[in-house]
């Protein structure tokens, strides 16, 4: 959200992530859907980075207070389209999400994680089909904010290497997520 906040002149940015999981996971660090997240974020809002303290960007088992709960309802965002649902959709989630981003609409995308994502970085900035090997750790929730030929360029927040500009934007190959199985 923080990407489109700056890009639409909203004041706000950075948030916290921590606010909406905190309220989504059921009291356990075992993940979250993106239809409880965002229905935190169209009817709450996200609180601010700065605000949302003394949780921060680990503390999962603390819960907002109310006055963070205000804060938050500063920056809602609307309500998602569904561009597409499942894997293997192909040549349509290539153009559904390359027409929504050129729209200047975001995109958030569901993938699988495997141990070579967590090693995206300065050099290594691109993940492919190739890389989608190994222990299957999981779904992650990225925000893509473009494309070119190789990809979507996504942000991703979760770990902590992506610290400088160059390492947080990384490229998601269309073969990852578009390919029919």
């Amino acid at each position: 959200m923080g990407y489109y906040s700056n890009a639409t002149g909203h004041l706000g940015a950075p948030y916290a992530p921590m606010y909406l999981y905190s309220q989504v996971n059921g009291g356990q660090d075992q993940g979250s859907s993106f239809f409880d997240t965002f229905r935190i974020l169209t009817t709450q809002g996200i609180d601010t980075k700065s605000d949302y303290l003394p949780q921060g960007d680990f503390n999962w088992q603390l819960r907002p207070t109310l006055a963070q709960k205000a804060n938050a309802a500063a920056h809602r965002a609307l309500t998602p389209t569904l561009l597409y649902a499942g894997q293997g959709q192909g040549v349509n989630a290539r153009q559904v999400i390359s027409t929504a981003l050129a729209a200047g609409q975001p995109v958030v995308l569901g993938i699988a994680v495997y141990d070579r994502f967590f090693m995206l970085n300065g050099s290594k900035s691109l993940f492919t089909n190739a890389d989608a090997i190994g222990q299957l750790r999981g779904y992650h929730a990225v925000t893509a904010f473009g494309y070119n030929a190789s990809g979507l360029i996504i942000e991703n927040s979760r770990s902590e290497e992506h610290t400088s500009e160059l390492q947080s934007h990384s490229f998601i190959s269309y073969a990852v997520f578009c390919l029919k199985k």
